[in-house]
């Protein structure tokens, strides 16, 4: 067998090991350096800085404008729904204000009867009343019959509501008929008291309904009860209130009529708690009731 020399184990000796362990050193100090300026040095000086700035930006006072005012709520903007609130572009939604509620009352139309104008409240039915009730106390009261009625010897009426001929005791539930003027010029039968308007006359303690016209031929607002220019003096408004009169003669019925005939007091939607005289109308068991004033006690 060949032998080989022993392998050479001898140790370096230290001042050859000196350089290397040197040149190790100062790369680890090196790198240590390096990674302190990049992440502990510069990093964590920048850190505070950073902070500062954001502080500083969120805490600053934000300059106003002199010029603009600050908005204003608005007093006179009508309320609005919150549909249309959340449609409008930039404005938030505010609840809609809420409008008082109210009773709703009968509407009413404005007439001029021979320069004179007063309000014609709009029908409150047969079964209405006392919810608008007015009073005027210069009304011209006249009286029609069976004797005097277009036709003659008849009770036809023009606008029935509670009865088909002109008729009625007089009580709220059941009253009399009553006329009043209407006018064709615009080509529509306009009544100056809807059809069905309840009235009370002291004067005769009735109540009445308008279920008829007064004033004959194409221009019955040239006549009464729509032209105040034969009524008497001082007369706002006319209406004809039918007193009956079947079984009795002309002469009679015509005496009553102009006995009750003037300026009165009449109330319209009046209350149901007003006195009534007893008796079936005005002109009842051959007597003529009327003329107890205008006192409504």
């Amino acid at each position: 067998m060949t032998a080989y020399p022993p392998l050479n184990h001898r140790r370096r000796s230290r001042w050859q090991m000196g350089p290397v362990v040197g040149a190790v050193m100062v790369g680890v100090v090196f790198l240590g350096v390096m990674a302190y300026l990049m992440w502990g040095g510069s990093g964590k000086q920048n850190q505070p800085s950073t902070a500062n700035s954001l502080g500083s930006a969120s805490t600053a006072p934000v300059a106003l404008d002199s010029n603009v005012s600050p908005p204003q709520a608005s007093h006179s903007t009508p309320a609005i729904s919150p549909s249309s609130s959340a449609s409008s572009s930039g404005s938030s939604a505010t609840p809609p204000t809420s409008a008082p509620t109210t009773d709703r009352q009968p509407t009413t139309s404005t007439r001029t009867l021979t320069g004179i104008t007063s309000s014609r409240p709009t029908s409150t039915g047969a079964g209405g009343g006392g919810s608008n009730e007015r009073m005027i106390t210069t009304a011209y009261v006249t009286a029609y019959t069976w004797q005097d009625n277009t036709p003659p010897g008849s009770a036809d009426i023009s606008h029935p509501i509670l009865h088909q001929k002109a008729g009625g005791t007089g009580t709220f539930e059941d009253p009399l008929t009553i006329a009043v003027g209407h006018d064709l010029s615009s080509g529509s039968d306009v009544l100056d008291y809807p059809a069905g308007t309840k009235m009370y006359i002291p004067n005769v303690r009735k109540y009445f309904i308008v279920e008829d016209t007064c004033g004959d031929g194409p221009a019955p607002e040239n006549a009464g009860c729509h032209d105040l220019s034969t009524a008497d003096s001082g007369a706002t408004t006319w209406v004809d209130m039918w007193i009956g009169g079947q079984g009795m003669t002309k002469a009679e019925t015509d005496a009553c009529a102009g006995d009750l005939t003037g300026i009165h007091t009449i109330v319209i939607n009046p209350k149901s708690s007003y006195v009534v005289q007893p008796g079936a109308g005005v002109f009842a068991n051959g007597q003529c009731n009327g003329n107890f004033g205008d006192s409504l006690g």
